[in-house]
């Protein structure tokens, strides 16, 4: 009888659990998706979402179908770029690998889709967790609710990086439970894996809070004088610190290729470096309402205060130590890897803040009968909250299709796999949405990516980002100077082999011609163009900085009034330009655009020196737009150059000589192979940005890779016909791999000793 009284209450139990559990992810669900249906719109935001994560993930996808590997060495977009430079990203994603089984999926629903899931396991997870801590179901449930109300999951539609760890780290946290019970390490090591391997930079902080949360979870070991305690923590601690190790050795592959992949090249910290250093923040936008930071409401201050004003208990340890890191500025900073103080780097704290709130709450004895009416006071707040911050949200329409152009259905038609290996293609129509957008020929057997120019991350060459600027004059369009969009520059795209553009049928440049058109979108062409790889007498110029390239050629200064108009001359207007009020400041003429960031920019652009390089049309003047408020313009500079008749020389001058493409079996590292016939000892010279990790083979022999035409790689070459190759492989790739290996094969041994130790107990 007694038995079956206990199963019946025990059913019950479970069914209570059940019932919070579904009420939990039930709530999410609306505080997701009802921002989302109410305004008509698709599960992610407009700017860096659709342009930065959804294009790179559908990039590296892409990447990863025509290499045939998980790890190719290089991405086509911004002239050829490392794969390291989208790594921030997380390009081992199980998202972004899981996609490559569904190629015909776009990647926005996946990217959204897997948003939704890991915000849903969140809530979840942490319930769990939360039980586990000997807290009822009524409050575990208001512990996961306060979790996802939390502003910060506003980033699942906005910078996916910031918070799609989380359901890992919850997990991690659970891991540590396991070790402090004596029940292994797997847990905890494969959690802390799968953060590594969603969002590398937030790593070290989740390690932290793994660590602050075994310390509460030892302190009841503090001062025992029992040996057999003393040898329990020492193999607690060394279990936790075994996983993390293996942990990180295990992401070796992602993580030393990227660390010396940044250290190499550049990430802006914008204004924020400039912002002076407060010893102590006592504004608490770390911890309030804040959607760069944990985003909780003033409840979660008072859990905090209150546990820490508690004597003789060990949550108070806690949340001292979750304090100081929310009040100085000095810990984000650090925690940011010296780049900037900025709050953001402090969200994996909620669970802990989280956790903090519910003990608060059963010390306050809310989940009493008479108390429970209390409990909405705590929790319409936090869902007001984050209903508010979603509701600001710029929201991507539903049915955008700006990233799938009908046009690009027809490459195969009008681009041959020979031009394809040998030019690239730039997207000038929605150049912010499309700068990350892979570009593709399939011919059934296999995918062919088409070099891009363009590229935006957060993680980029340096000299090519000065090159793209400031040496061959492009405008800067958008607030910073991060994303290198593409423009109608035609040095630029006549020296980057952009034969083929997709613009807007009435924005096709000087010098290509429409190949065809669909939905006000075109393919033009311009056969004259440099290829990305050929043989040549000498480099274009032999200066160093990429500032100097444009000097090469031989601008005329205009006369006042006096600028012809003769077909295939190009112009060129400098000026300077000086803010007054503050304002940002913006001048177009025709489809070129510049503009100098606001000074309240998070990452102001500088741009104060507008360079306009375009084609004049003869007969036709552009149309000059200029923003209103306070600004100087001053050194204005006119210049001409007789475009044509300056490529004509410079190919009589250099005897430039196609290279050949071969078709060949993507390995992940080659970027170009074919042939090349030099009349001459000359130079085999590319547009493939420079950087450490090249390799140039001509008839199998290296030869010595140097840096040309101030910013690209090329090398010395013997006259006569060679068969050649341009070999790309990231600085530490091995080494990583290497590690990696050895971490996972580590483990497994481990594990496999565990389990023959196992069998041979249960046999005894």
């Amino acid at each position: 009888m007694k038995r079956l009284m206990a199963n019946t209450e025990k059913k019950k139990t479970d069914g209570q659990v059940l019932l919070w559990l579904g009420g939990l992810e039930l709530l999410t669900l609306l505080l997701l998706l009802l921002p989302v249906v109410c305004s008509g719109s698709f599960f992610g935001s407009e700017g860096d979402w659709y342009s930065q994560h959804v294009g790179a993930a559908e990039l590296l996808r892409q990447t990863m179908l025509e290499q045939g590997t998980l790890l190719p060495q290089f991405v086509p977009a911004g002239g050829g770029s490392s794969l390291y430079d989208f790594a921030y990203y997380g390009f081992l994603r199980p998202d972004v690998v899981l996609s490559c089984l569904l190629p015909q999926v776009e990647m926005k629903y996946v990217i959204a889709g897997y948003s939704i899931l890991e915000v849903l396991a969140s809530g979840g997870i942490c319930f769990f967790w939360l039980t586990s801590q000997n807290l009822s179901s009524r409050l575990s449930f208001c512990g996961g609710l306060l979790l996802v109300s939390a502003s910060c999951f506003f980033h699942a539609h906005h910078q996916i990086m910031f918070v799609n760890y989380m359901p890992f780290l919850l997990l991690a946290l659970l891991g540590v439970d396991r070790i402090v019970l004596q029940k292994g390490n797997s847990l905890l090591t494969v959690s802390l894996l799968m953060i590594a391997l969603h969002s590398f930079y937030y790593l070290p902080v989740c390690l932290l809070v793994c660590g602050m949360y075994a310390a509460y979870r030892l302190t009841d070991w503090k001062g025992s004088r029992s040996e057999n305690a003393a040898a329990l923590l020492r193999k607690t601690v060394m279990q936790g610190l075994l996983a993390a190790v293996l942990a990180v050795a295990m992401a070796g592959v992602l993580l030393l290729p990227a660390a010396l992949d940044i250290l190499a090249g550049s990430k802006d910290a914008g204004s924020f470096r400039q912002i002076p250093l407060q010893p102590v923040d006592v504004t608490f936008k770390s911890l309030l309402y804040q959607p760069y930071g944990c985003g909780m409401t003033c409840f979660a201050l008072l859990c905090l205060v209150s546990a820490l004003v508690r004597r003789r208990d060990k949550l108070r340890l806690l949340a001292a130590a979750v304090l100081f890191c929310l009040m100085i500025p000095a810990i984000w900073l650090v925690l940011n890897g010296f780049l900037y103080a900025r709050p953001k780097i402090l969200i994996p704290l909620v669970p802990l803040i989280v956790l903090i709130c519910c003990l608060q709450m059963k010390a306050f004895r809310l989940e009493e009968s008479r108390r429970r009416r209390l409990l909405p006071l705590v929790l319409i707040p936090a869902v007001l909250v984050s209903l508010m911050v979603n509701c600001n949200e710029k929201w991507i329409p539903a049915g955008d299709d700006r990233q799938n152009p009908a046009v690009l259905q027809q490459l195969e038609t009008y681009i041959g796999p020979e031009n394809a290996a040998c030019y690239r293609l730039e997207i000038l129509s929605d150049s912010l949405v499309n700068c990350n957008l892979p570009v593709l020929r399939d011919e059934g057997s296999r995918l062919q990516l088409l070099g891009r120019t363009a590229m935006y991350s957060s993680v980029s060459s340096s000299l090519y980002s000065r090159f793209y600027y400031d040496g061959i004059g492009n405008p800067i369009s958008i607030q910073n100077r991060v994303a290198l969009l593409p423009a109608e520059n035609p040095v630029f795209l006549w020296f980057m082999g952009v034969r083929y553009l997709i613009t807007e049928a009435d924005q096709v440049p000087a010098g290509y011609r429409v190949m065809t058109e669909q939905n006000g979108k075109v393919l033009a062409e311009n056969p004259e163009v440099l290829p990305v790889c050929y043989g040549t007498s000498a480099p274009l110029t032999e200066k160093d900085e990429p500032e100097c390239f444009l000097q090469i050629f031989p601008w005329k200064t205009a006369e006042e009034n006096m600028v012809s108009e003769k077909d295939g001359e190009i112009l060129r207007l400098q000026m300077k330009v000086e803010q007054k009020d503050g304002k940002e400041v913006v001048i177009s003429i025709g489809n070129i655009k510049n503009k100098l960031s606001g000074s309240n920019a998070p990452y102001p652009n500088e741009n104060d020196h507008f360079q306009f390089i375009l084609a004049k049309q003869p007969g036709s003047m552009p149309e000059v737009k200029a923003t209103g408020g306070r600004y100087s313009v001053s050194d204005v500079q006119i210049q001409t150059m007789d475009w044509e008749k300056r490529k004509k020389q410079i190919a009589e001058k250099y005897d430039f000589t196609s290279a050949s493409p071969e078709k060949y079996v993507p390995d992940g590292r080659t970027m170009f192979r074919g042939t090349v016939a030099m009349k001459k000892d000359g130079w085999l010279v590319t547009s493939f940005p420079y950087r450490a990790g090249y390799e140039i083979l001509a008839d199998g022999k290296p030869l010595n890779v140097q840096k040309v035409n101030t910013a690209f790689v090329g090398a010395q070459m013997p006259a006569g016909y060679h068969h050649i190759e341009v070999r790309y492989e990231a600085p530490g790739f091995r080494e990583g791999l290497a590690i990696s290996l050895a971490g996972t094969a580590f483990w497994m041994a481990i594990k496999s000793g565990e389990w023959i130790l196992r069998r041979k107990k249960d046999k005894k």
